[in-house]
């Protein structure tokens, strides 16, 4: 990574590398032309095979002088992995609406770069492991987004909140009244919430008190409570729990 993007911006390209699974060593690293096709979305894999990513103005220089040359392999021209984080970099700042929706003729490496990352919520919605700091972050700044859109986004924010700090606490149960506000938190996804609060009943009472996190059970208990009684009869352990 180049010196000249700054501590803070070295940082992010670092940490996108790492959730992205590009490889970010000391050497130049290239994506071939097959990776970038598979990383793009079907509409532009086409356009891909037909056409080679535009050379940077940084890769402009010989490959011997720079080592930063681009290289035609798979149908298409290898990139330089920053390149790609670069453009990542960018997407990853802006809200969720302009994130998903990919511009007229948008040049590939920037198609590959957002289904990166559209690929990566998916996966952060479904983990198990907490999510790191960076991930947080990024998806507390997109959180009224998500949870609108795909409402399995929020028992995935209740179980990964720190309950004991204010702020996200406080946030949380926000998603969680909006959710029912909307009508749109399905029975199962509230049975996923109900046990999340209860896992961490004791911290949020103390810094949200008992009558906020009640009222989140009320709404989580609500969304449940539409489940077909078959369904609510195989739950019955983990609820009495």
């Amino acid at each position: 990574f180049s010196a000249s993007a700054g501590a803070g911006g070295v940082a992010v390209l670092v940490a996108l590398a790492d959730l992205l699974g590009v490889p970010a060593g000391p050497e130049p690293a290239l994506l071939c032309g097959r990776c970038r096709a598979a990383f793009l979305p079907p509409r532009l894999a086409a356009l891909a095979e037909a056409i080679a990513f535009p050379a940077p103005a940084a890769a402009a220089a010989p490959a011997e002088k720079e080592g930063q040359a681009e290289r035609s392999s798979g149908g298409g021209t290898d990139i330089e992995a920053t390149h790609l984080l670069r453009e990542a970099s960018d997407l990853f700042l802006l809200p969720l609406a302009v994130l998903s929706a990919p511009q007229k003729d948008e040049a590939p490496i920037r198609g590959v770069a957002r289904n990166l990352l559209i690929r990566l919520l998916g996966r952060l919605r479904v983990c198990l492991r907490p999510w790191t700091d960076f991930e947080r972050e990024w998806l507390f700044r997109l959180r009224h987004e998500l949870c609108e859109n795909e409402p399995g986004w929020l028992p995935q924010f209740v179980r990964q909140a720190h309950w004991d700090c204010l702020e996200e606490a406080k946030d949380v149960a926000q998603l969680i009244e909006k959710a029912h506000d909307r009508r749109n938190l399905g029975g199962r996804d509230a049975l996923q919430v109900l046990s999340a609060l209860g896992r961490n009943a004791v911290p949020a009472v103390g810094v949200l008190g008992e009558r906020r996190v009640g009222q989140a059970v009320i709404h989580a208990a609500d969304a449940l409570s539409k489940l077909p009684r078959t369904e609510l009869a195989c739950m019955l352990e983990l609820l009495l729990d």
